[in-house]
């Protein structure tokens, strides 16, 4: 049903682990706007797969996924305007999809978001 390139069946640190939570959180939080293949909508919503913003901005975006936001972004030189509301997801589910998003489609990321990254916006 899921997101191309990850295999579950092989998981077995703990950033596979985040990353397979983080696969349920973006189903259930993020999968509506930002698209099962993370590519988003248009000029609304960004996408994930392939952002230099992401990548350019991990802090940030770690803040817009807590907080959400109502400032444009660019996004691989395209303006996204749409307001992110507040997900009101714990530290470590903001830690796992974020962790997921970073190692999905055309991403990745040698690091881990922890959660205690994420507690240190709070």
């Amino acid at each position: 049903m899921l997101l191309s390139g990850l295999n579950l069946s092989t998981l077995d640190n703990n950033k596979d682990r985040s990353i397979k939570r983080g696969a349920e959180v973006y189903i259930f939080h993020c999968q509506r706007c930002h698209m099962p293949d993370g590519l988003g909508g248009e000029n609304l919503y960004p996408p994930l797969s392939g952002s230099d913003y992401l990548f350019n901005n991990i802090n940030q975006s770690i803040k817009i996924v807590m907080m959400g936001s109502d400032k444009d972004i660019i996004v691989n030189g395209k303006t996204h305007d749409m307001d992110m509301e507040a997900t009101y997801l714990t530290d470590k589910e903001i830690a796992d999809v974020m962790n997921f998003i970073l190692n999905s489609w055309e991403n990745s990321y040698e690091g881990i978001i922890t959660e205690e990254n994420v507690e240190a916006f709070r």
